[in-house]
């Protein structure tokens, strides 16, 4: 049989075991360092909703309130001056929204590449010329024609909206600059429908184009207003 070894003698050999370990072996560690989170600059909001800002926003109002009112009353529109049924009128309509989704993505790329100021303003000329040629045609074909033409145009100018008022600010104004895009945009679809059915009841549907081609005219006034082009470049500039 082996010796039975005591208790504190076994308890004194693994303590100096501990303490040579512990000396001869040196290992560096480096420890966290912690740095206190860098405080975001506030808003300056005098600086953000500067004049070009203000005019992006009364452009975005009235050429929703154009757009709004045209999809309201279009139906009638058809069905009064044109003799369609609801479902022609419908299906004529769908034109215009076609071709908006076919040119959606090919508009932001031109938007980006050669501002987007410029690519909402040939959207807008665009646009009144469409609207004030559907008057000067009596045939259904040639109205789906026009509508598909003019989504073409409507992509010009939807598409670039939100980027542009977006990117003529700072970035931590992003959400400021977003909710006020979808607060004048909201207004715009409240008030256009009644407003430019009012017009119409006071007038004819005939009138209803015309309207809406002025309204793309004042807002065409105020993006000419507009300093900033929209290109990318020009914010990392300014920024």
């Amino acid at each position: 049989m082996h010796p039975t070894v005591p208790f504190w003698t076994a308890a004194i050999v693994l303590l100096l075991a501990l303490m040579i370990v512990s000396n001869s072996i040196k290992e560096k560690r480096e420890a966290i360092q912690y740095s206190l989170t860098e405080e975001k600059p506030k808003i300056n909001y005098k600086k953000e909703i500067n004049p070009s800002t203000l005019y992006i926003l009364f452009a975005i109002f009235f050429w929703f309130v154009a757009y709004q009112g045209i999809e309201a009353l279009f139906t009638l529109f058809a069905t009064n001056v044109y003799g369609m049924t609801d479902g022609q009128a419908s299906l004529t309509l769908s034109f215009f929204a076609l071709s908006f989704l076919l040119f959606a993505i090919p508009s932001g790329f031109l938007g980006a590449k050669f501002g987007k100021k410029r690519i909402i303003m040939i959207g807008i000329i665009g646009l009144i010329v469409v609207f004030l040629s559907v008057n000067l045609i009596d045939s259904m074909w040639m109205l789906r024609t026009l509508l598909f033409i003019g989504g073409l145009f409507w992509a010009c100018i939807n598409i670039n909206s939100y980027p542009f008022i977006v990117s003529t600010g700072s970035e931590e104004a992003i959400g400021t600059r977003t909710g006020l895009y979808y607060l004048v945009s909201s207004l715009a679809a409240i008030t256009g429908p009644p407003l430019m059915g009012y017009i119409v009841d006071l007038t004819n549907y005939n009138w209803l184009f015309v309207v809406a081609a002025s309204c793309m005219a004042v807002a065409l006034i105020s993006i000419i207003c507009v300093r900033h082009t929209g290109k990318s470049e020009e914010q990392s500039v300014q920024s």
